[in-house]
C-alpha cells in the first residue's frame, strides 16, 4: 500500500556532507543580524532537485540555499526577498 505524508524540501544544493552527515545552513538573528548556522539533519528521498527533510529543521526556519560553500558557522548573510 502507498500513502503520501507531507514533508519539507531543500534543494540538493543547499546540502553539505561531512563525515557521511548531512548538514544544511540556516539564517538565525543574533546581537549583530542575521548569521548563518550550520544544522544536521535527517534526509529522505530526492524529489526531483531536492531532498525531503525528515529531520533536524523546525517550522519556519530559513534554508540558506545558495552560497554555501563560501559560509562558516557564525557568518553574516544577508536575506534576500
Amino acid at each position: 500500500m502507498w500513502s503520501t505524508t507531507p514533508a519539507p524540501t531543500v534543494p540538493v544544493l543547499a546540502v553539505t556532507r561531512i563525515g557521511g552527515q548531512a548538514f544544511v545552513y540556516v539564517a538565525t538573528q543574533d546581537e549583530h543580524g542575521s548569521v548563518a548556522k550550520q544544522r544536521a539533519v535527517t534526509l529522505g528521498d530526492t524529489v526531483g532537485n531536492d531532498y525531503a527533510v525528515q529531520g533536524g529543521l523546525n517550522p519556519g526556519e530559513k534554508v540558506i540555499t545558495s552560497g554555501t560553500q563560501f559560509l562558516i558557522d557564525g557568518a553574516p548573510v544577508k536575506p534576500i526577498s
